[in-house]
């Protein structure tokens, strides 16, 4: 399976890798000083058509996908419709061959979502455990943070490649690193060098907003009644997460809270929702 996996990628890469970059290095010496404007776009595109045809098109090569039947399909279905969220087909996905890891996750554009559940999280967990998971991963969808997510992340890869296109013109680079010409490989390499301290920064700020958005999409799962921690509890022992991590390093490296961090947050969302619904 290894092997296979490996030599599946490497076809994938050859097939459509090359062209990709063939394509970005003909944008780099036609484009001149759009050169940063180009590039995004051309990467915005394909990005988009990769979302498309990833999940049917190239996930299938390495997994099987089956049908969600019976009460849980029934359940998640009136779940879905709950929370106004637009599923239309949902699949359990063999990832048990290559990873204990449990998870649930959807793709579709607009109003055709597909859901798709780990066989690991299916035979691991509780129907109301599972579908605790699937109310986090409607709440992401219900508060836009995919869309916020990838607009974010657009506007990070416009500034890289703007940034690009400004230094791999700029002389003075060139000749501080002790270089009379100005090749534009040696230019992107430099460059790199420069850019570790911002994008340091950069990826700190996108962590904290990766982590506000997971304790936005747990507080949107308490308040549809999924206010225990459970299936968090079962997902970090089966994933083996960390437990303990100290606040500074957690906030810079991870992009989700810890267990505990999401623990309390929960237990403080249901405390409020208690207490609004007393009042």
């Amino acid at each position: 399976l290894f092997i296979k996996d490996k030599i599946m990628s490497f076809v994938l890469v050859l097939v459509i890798g090359s062209p990709v970059l063939a394509i970005v290095l003909y944008i780099m010496h036609w484009a001149g000083n759009l050169l940063w404007f180009y590039i995004w776009l051309f990467l915005l595109g394909f990005s988009l058509l990769a979302m498309t045809l990833y999940p049917t098109l190239i996930q299938p090569l390495f997994n099987t996908y089956s049908p969600v039947e019976g009460e849980l399909q029934e359940a998640i279905f009136g779940l879905a419709k709950k929370v106004g969220f637009p599923a239309t087909k949902m699949f359990i996905v063999n990832e048990s061959k290559r990873s204990s890891h449990s998870n649930a996750y959807f793709y579709g554009f607009f109003k055709n979502k597909r859901i798709v559940l780990y066989d690991t999280l299916v035979k691991n967990f509780e129907k109301e455990e599972i579908l605790a998971v699937l109310a986090h991963e409607m709440g992401h969808y219900k508060l836009n943070h995919t869309l916020k997510a990838f607009i974010i992340s657009q506007f990070h890869v416009l500034f890289l490649f703007y940034s690009f296109g400004f230094f791999i013109y700029n002389t003075k680079m060139y000749s501080d690193f002790g270089f009379t010409t100005q090749p534009i490989f040696i230019g992107l390499i430099l460059f790199q060098g420069l850019l570790k301290p911002i994008d340091s920064l950069v990826s700190f700020l996108l962590n904290c907003n990766s982590r506000k958005h997971e304790y936005e999409a747990d507080t949107f799962a308490v308040k549809f009644g999924y206010d225990t921690p459970d299936h968090l509890v079962k997902l970090y022992i089966k994933d083996s997460g960390s437990l303990i991590v100290d606040p500074l390093y957690s906030a810079y490296h991870n992009s989700h809270p810890t267990l505990l961090e999401r623990m309390a947050n929960i237990k403080l969302q249901a405390s409020i929702a208690k207490k609004s619904k007393s009042d």
